[in-house]
């Protein structure tokens, strides 16, 4: 969005960080709107883990600038770039970090949205003093009836895609601090394996996995994770926001606990028989306030998904296909005869719309019928 300058103060003599908007977004209100939302957001919350934004304003060119503390480091996205998976320890140390600045946001009520390593900073990185500091709440939700900054329309998609929740991928009404849990659970992934737990070639396909894929247990990729450690990773990216951590608070404290067993030597590589067994889920539930209690579909679909012919008591009898050159309006029919692939790809991105007598349906109790997904 612009360029950071390293700067001083004249009066007092102290080296800061200047961000300025780049011309071409000073003209765009919704540009100009997540660069200021930085400021406001920033000053909301206090807390060590949080870069501090010191200033903000305009100059009379239409300039916008952000006045910021000075960070010495880089961001954790360099680092891991540089060093690939990193040492168990320092992992969970820098997800403790993590955990504890979004937890000073979730109390004030913001969720950040788009958490990834680049917008995790690292001072004195790699050494016994390394501090964590998050960056950029530029697309953060409020969650506060005494502030109005709204920024996103429901049903749209914000964030980095490969580190957003299921229902973050689906423009879901109304996520939450949990969001940004799922967001920890892979930036820890990828800091122990130098991997991501979901890749495709295209966001749709990533969004279909996010959704629908069980994660592969992070163990697969590094057999020197203790079970642990594990386990902490499984339950951030449980796909029901109601099985992840119910607050950051708690992945804080489970992490200390895991730093205390990694510096005592008891934690445990050999895992329980029974459990290395289990196999992945293949559904979950989440809750979707606008709908209710949510089933995602089963992740391999094996057999006709639905089942055809058509499903009888379907409430719509057309579908109206939205495509760049404008919607088309097929028959429920029409609809089954079209490749799963693009079927589930269409409802996870929300480019279909279900009739009945030329009036729109609730399109979760379509999905129910279909039996790709149930509301209740």
């Amino acid at each position: 969005m612009g360029e950071v300058y390293e700067a001083e103060h004249l009066q007092v003599g102290k080296r800061v960080a200047v961000k300025l908007l780049w011309p071409e977004h000073a003209r765009d209100p919704d540009q100009i709107e997540r660069f200021e939302r930085e400021a406001r957001v920033a000053s909301m919350v206090a807390s060590a883990h949080i870069v501090d934004v010191l200033d903000a304003g305009g100059l009379d060119d239409g300039t916008r600038f952000l006045v910021m503390e000075l960070l010495r480091g880089v961001t954790l996205a360099d680092e891991l770039a540089a060093s690939g998976p990193l040492p168990v320890a320092r992992a969970c140390a820098l997800a403790r970090q993590i955990a504890m600045g979004l937890d000073a946001a979730h109390g004030a009520g913001i969720v950040h949205r788009d958490l990834k390593p680049d917008n995790v900073f690292l001072v004195a990185r790699g050494e016994p003093g390394e501090i964590v500091k998050l960056l950029d709440f530029g697309v953060s939700k409020v969650r506060r009836p005494d502030v109005d900054l709204q920024l996103t329309r429901t049903g749209t998609a914000i964030g980095t895609p490969v580190y957003m929740s299921p229902e973050q991928s689906e423009g879901a009404r109304d996520v939450d601090a949990r969001t940004d849990i799922w967001s920890l659970g892979v930036i820890l992934f990828k800091m122990l394996t130098a991997e991501l737990p979901f890749t495709a070639p295209n966001y749709a396909r990533l969004m279909i996995q996010i959704v629908t894929q069980p994660t592969p247990r992070i163990r697969s990729r590094r057999a020197d994770v203790p079970v642990e450690l594990a386990k902490i990773v499984e339950r951030c990216l449980e796909k029901a926001p109601a099985a992840r951590y119910p607050a950051t608070r708690d992945l804080v404290t489970a992490l200390r606990e895991l730093e205390r067993r990694l510096a005592a030597g008891t934690v445990s590589f050999t895992e329980d028989p029974a459990e290395s067994r289990r196999p992945p889920p293949v559904s979950t539930t989440w809750t979707d306030p606008s709908a209710g209690s949510v089933e995602i579909a089963p992740t391999r679909f094996t057999g006709p998904f639905p089942p055809t012919p058509v499903p009888e008591g379907l409430p719509f009898d057309e579908v109206v296909l939205d495509d760049p050159d404008g919607g088309r309006r097929v028959s429920a029919a029409a609809f089954f005869e079209l490749p799963l692939s693009e079927r589930i790809r269409r409802v996870i991105a929300r480019t279909v719309t279900f009739v009945r007598g030329g009036v729109e349906v609730d399109r979760h109790d379509a999905l129910a019928k279909m039996r790709m997904r149930s509301a209740r």
